[in-house]
């Protein structure tokens, strides 16, 4: 007999395409309510999920939806922060608005919205906040200083909510996924510099699992309640590297850093670390 999901409603940010999209197919035949965010909610074309138009990477718009959120959607048992882009190339090509952008949407943004459904699920004594972080939290590599940043203190956020709720009962998942396939590539704002980082990320991508696969995962963690940091992908990076720099951090994280690079196959990658 199926497990019951313990979860009816869910909250899912970037549902438009890539590992949000396949968060909220899993979670429809999983029978929950969800509801998906999307600057533009005529992209979202999922059966069984209420689209929701918010921009998320700015204050105003983000303020605004909290407040309706909170009064509109009623409960919310699980959210799932997925939203995010890359702009890749050196740090000083980085545009401001690009900088803050990405700031909002990936700290900020998950924390106003986190603030809004806690409420509701202390009074409940119980819920599931799953932020989708990154790999490049623990190695970050050249080319993405903002994005490795935002994702670095999306974690450091995680760890610190997981203790200030540890007697309600909520569920506080700390996701890193490692490199899948989706539209990530393609979304990202490359400035045209770091073009051995960029072939390293292309060449990996091309061989890593696909969204589908990640997303399930995803849920099967979500469904069993577990807490703290969840590594998906693939064994390398999802499991082998994380365990080895548990036991050897700094020196782990420059060899797999090291790793990455060089097996893009091109034979100048190392110089990069």
């Amino acid at each position: 007999m199926k497990e019951q999901f313990p979860f009816h409603s869910a909250l899912v940010t970037g549902a438009s395409s890539g590992l949000g999209a396949a968060l909220c197919r899993e979670l429809v035949a999983q029978g929950c309510t969800v509801w998906g965010t999307s600057r533009d909610s005529a992209r979202i074309d999922i059966k069984g999920v209420i689209p929701i138009s918010v921009d998320l990477a700015h204050a105003e718009p983000i303020t605004d939806f909290v407040r309706e959120m909170q009064l509109e959607l009623g409960q919310i048992d699980l959210l799932i922060n997925n939203a995010g882009y890359g702009v890749f190339g050196n740090l000083e090509d980085n545009a401001p608005e690009d900088i803050h952008d990405q700031v909002e949407l990936m700290l900020t943004a998950p924390a106003l919205l986190t603030q809004a459904v806690l409420p509701g699920m202390k009074a409940r004594k119980d819920g599931c906040i799953a932020n989708i972080s990154s790999l490049a939290a623990r190695f970050p590599l050249p080319g993405m200083c903002l994005y490795n940043a935002s994702k670095s203190g999306l974690s450091a956020f995680s760890r610190c909510l997981a203790d200030e709720l540890r007697e309600y009962g909520i569920s506080v998942m700390d996701v890193q996924p490692g490199d899948f396939r989706s539209g990530f590539m393609e979304a990202t704002h490359n400035t045209g510099n770091g073009d051995a980082a960029w072939l390293a990320m292309e060449k990996h991508m091309a061989k890593a699992p696909d969204a589908d696969q990640i997303a399930r995962e995803i849920i099967k963690a979500i469904a069993k309640r577990r807490k703290g940091t969840i590594s998906v992908g693939s064994f390398f990076q999802a499991k082998l590297a994380p365990f080895a720099q548990y036991i050897l951090p700094g020196f782990v994280t420059r060899f797999f850093q090291r790793i990455y690079m060089s097996r893009a196959g091109h034979p100048s990658l190392g110089a990069w670390l």
